[in-house]
C-alpha cells in the first residue's frame, strides 16, 4: 500500500488498511470516522479520503440525492470495472465483464467519448433487495 501515494502518513495508512479489511461492505466517511475515532480524527478521515480518491487509491461512489459517498479500496480486481450501486442496501458490485468493455468501445466509437470506468456507476437494486 505504501507506494500508492506520493506521501503517506500513518493515518492515511490506517485508513487504507481499514478500507482493505472492510472491502465487502459499503463504507461512508462518517462510518469510517466513527470506527477509527481512537486512532484517526474525523477531519483527517475526510481530508485523506478526498486525497486518496484523487490519487485513485480508493474508489468514491456518490450516493444518490447528495447523501454523501461510499468508499472502496482500489485493488487490481476493480481498477478497470464500472460499479453497480444498490440503492436499497448500498452494496457496491464491481462490474468487470464483457458488457463494460463493449459499452466503452461503443461509446468511444459512436460518440467520440472515452468513459472513465472508475467513475462510471450504474444505480439499481441488487439480488437481495429485489427478492
Amino acid at each position: 500500500m505504501a507506494g500508492r501515494c506520493n506521501y503517506n502518513t500513518k493515518q492515511r495508512e490506517t485508513i487504507l488498511s481499514y478500507l482493505a479489511k472492510n472491502s465487502g461492505r459499503p463504507l461512508t466517511a462518517e462510518m469510517m470516522a466513527n470506527d477509527l475515532s481512537g486512532s484517526v480524527g474525523k477531519t483527517t478521515v475526510y481530508r485523506n479520503l478526498d486525497y486518496l480518491a484523487k490519487k485513485k487509491a480508493v474508489i468514491k461512489v456518490d450516493i444518490p440525492d447528495g447523501k454523501g459517498a461510499y468508499y472502496q479500496y482500489m485493488d487490481s480486481s476493480n481498477g478497470n470495472s464500472c460499479h453497480l450501486l444498490c440503492t436499497g442496501c448500498g452494496k457496491i458490485i464491481d462490474a468487470d465483464c464483457n458488457f463494460v468493455s463493449e459499452l466503452s468501445v461503443h461509446v468511444r466509437k459512436e460518440h467520440q467519448f472515452k468513459l472513465d470506468n472508475l467513475k462510471t456507476v450504474l444505480y439499481g437494486l441488487c439480488k437481495s433487495c429485489t427478492s
